[in-house]
């Protein structure tokens, strides 16, 4: 038998971008329990979201890069895009420009609760 996991790894090997929310309103993401590591992309590495929502707990974004937002982009181009992320580890993310855990742009919201973020 093999040991029972309480997280699920999504890994990107440095070649794309983990998670990437198109540009529609009303599109709601719930991570729960989740790592996302070693995402790539000139966008965003780990999580990229136009105008939806994402919420994020109990998860680990770590080891991605990007020219702007390493761990996650948050984009309200269109007026909407909406980031919560709670419980979680934001760590060891870069950016070669802006934002190496989170960069929010354009209307975006972001709240952050009971996480940490180091070491971006």
């Amino acid at each position: 038998m093999g040991r029972i996991r309480k997280t699920t790894i999504i890994k990107g090997n440095h070649t794309f971008a983990i998670l990437s929310i198109p540009d529609i309103a009303s599109v709601t993401v719930n991570l729960s329990q989740v790592t996302i590591e070693g995402g790539h992309s000139n966008y965003s590495g780990g999580i990229s979201n136009l105008n939806g929502v994402v919420n994020v707990s109990n998860s680990t974004i770590t080891d991605n890069s990007a020219d702007g937002g390493g761990g996650i982009c948050n984009d309200g181009g269109a007026g909407f895009a909406t980031v919560s992320v709670s419980n979680s580890t934001i760590s060891g993310n870069s950016a070669n420009l802006n934002g190496g855990s989170i960069f929010n742009i354009s209307y975006g919201t972001v709240s952050v609760s009971n996480s940490t973020i180091s070491d971006n």
